[in-house]
């Protein structure tokens, strides 16, 4: 009889170890993930896909110069389709700026601007609407805004909700770039390495506008800290060490 209970006994403590052993392995692993995501920058394999970094906006988001660079650039040159409701309109000689919310008891709400000739909506309307996000203001540069349905090709269906959403983490997000800075007569621009700076390329980097006064950055490998301020334009920037 001993012999039976002394067999559940060692098989009960064989179960044990090896849950323990699963659980501290588990452990180790999940420290080891958490220090891969803070040490490394986003993945660029998909330099190209957009909502790729659209997905990774909120927190502090690692990134190269490059990368940041392409998705700037292709991002302020896609064109939204969404409707909205209609809070406002100001019409001056050659621009109308249009205040856009999801409905008509929303507090929250996107600036939009169109040529004047083109705008032919009025306050209480609902509308669809196509643009493009501005960077440095984070407006809505439109191509078309009417009560009736549009037309266009090469857009991307968006909810105003969802819209509305994207464009305030992009005014949010600081990104942590790393890239080659040279100091050009003051003015500071960074590269995605030093290789970048001799090539014939036009706007291949970013103006850097620092945070407090940087005296000490000459031309040099770096990681700032740095909120969007336009396409090709980064603002209240911190050195990383």
């Amino acid at each position: 009889m001993w012999k039976k209970y002394q067999t559940y006994i060692i098989f009960t403590i064989l179960v044990l170890l090896m849950l323990g052993g699963v659980l501290f392995w588990n452990k180790i692993i999940d420290k080891n993930e958490d220090n891969k995501s803070n040490d490394e920058t986003i993945d660029v394999s998909d330099a190209n896909n957009v909502s790729y970094v659209d997905a990774e906006l909120g927190e502090d988001l690692r990134i190269t110069q490059g990368y940041l660079l392409n998705y700037t650039t292709r991002k302020s040159s896609i064109w939204y389709m969404s409707n909205g409701y209609v809070n406002k309109v100001t019409k001056k000689k050659d621009e109308t700026t249009i205040i856009l919310s999801n409905n008509k008891d929303s507090k929250t709400y996107i600036e939009a601007n169109i040529d004047s000739s083109k705008c032919s909506i009025k306050k209480g309307d609902t509308v669809n609407f196509v643009g493009t996000i501005n960077l440095s203001n984070y407006s809505i540069d439109l191509a078309n805004i009417s009560t009736d349905e549009i037309t266009y090709s090469s857009k991307q269906d968006i909810s105003f909700e969802d819209l509305e959403k994207n464009i305030n983490l992009l005014k949010s997000t600081h990104f942590v770039v790393s890239g080659y800075i040279v100091n050009d007569n003051n003015e500071y621009k960074l590269y995605d390495s030093k290789d970048e700076v001799s090539k014939d390329k036009i706007l291949n980097y970013f103006v850097v506008n620092f945070k407090d006064n940087e005296e000490s950055i000459n031309n040099e490998d770096i990681k700032i800290r740095c909120l969007l301020s336009d396409t090709y334009e980064l603002r209240e920037c911190e050195r990383q060490k």
